[in-house]
């Protein structure tokens, strides 16, 4: 596949020039990073998901579209950072691996190496237990919505009945105490105290995850964030945005600040 008409991926903010919340567009932003991809970002916002995106005769073919997905050169579109991350490596071999970073060029996807790094990488993300972001989220992300976007995102329709009064009313300092508690487990994980999850020299794919939970807390309240991504983790996070620099700063910008 060509390297030189760039691939658009779409992503997703609340209102125009909202903070960017997304995990999976995080991740899937981070992959194309690091993969070298040649790409551009398309912001929607949430609105224009529901109005433009979501139905079986809209360009995703979709009932429910999620973000991210993007659009190839040649008008298809794909959706799902899990599925396109792994496309990404089969279709351009002679780039780096989101999943196996340190493989040899052009990548082999059937060896056995970059399969192993497949599975542990499932296992890694579904490993992982975040209790308490979602109620530090959403309340915030909800304030960067139309009426009628909030509305339909704190819906028993989409949540369950009663759930949203039960987020709404959570305690907040029970909430960070909760996601901090999980801090030293994630901390265990690092290849190395002042490396990356994959390894001491190369983040990837578990790495991304990671940021993407990161992004939810970091686009609504600042100094959680700092309470929670502390120590080790604190220090992976500036390493991360050390080795992405611009493409991860021009996200972090529209953060709120403490």
């Amino acid at each position: 596949m060509s390297l030189f008409t760039p691939i658009i991926m779409y992503d997703l903010a609340g209102s125009p020039g909202a903070p960017i919340f997304s995990p999976a567009a995080t991740r899937l932003r981070l992959s194309m990073l690091a993969k070298g991809v040649p790409f551009i970002v398309k912001e929607i916002t949430y609105i224009e998901l529901r109005r433009e995106w979501c139905g079986k005769s809209k360009p995703l073919g979709v009932e429910e579209a999620t973000v991210p997905f993007i659009k190839l050169p040649d008008g298809t579109f794909l959706m799902d950072s899990l599925v396109i991350a792994p496309w990404l490596d089969v279709n351009f071999p002679n780039l780096p691996s989101i999943y196996l970073p340190t493989a040899p060029l052009p990548l082999d996807t059937k060896a056995p190496a970059y399969l192993e790094a497949l599975v542990e990488e499932e296992l890694f993300r579904k490993s992982l237990r975040w209790p308490g972001l979602f109620n530090l989220y959403a309340p915030g992300i909800i304030k960067t919505f139309t009426k009628a976007d909030a509305e339909y995102f704190t819906s028993d329709a989409r949540l369950g009945e009663g759930e949203w009064s039960k987020i709404a009313t959570a305690d907040y300092e029970s909430s960070v105490a909760a996601l901090k508690a999980q801090m030293p487990a994630l901390e265990a994980q690092l290849a190395s105290p002042d490396g990356f999850f994959f390894s001491a020299t190369h983040p990837n794919f578990k790495d991304f995850h990671v940021m993407g939970m990161h992004r939810m807390l970091a686009s609504v309240d600042a100094s959680a964030t700092k309470r929670v991504f502390d120590g080790n983790i604190g220090a992976w996070v500036q390493r991360m945005r050390d080795r992405f620099g611009e493409g991860l700063a021009e996200v972090e910008r529209r953060d709120p600040v403490v």
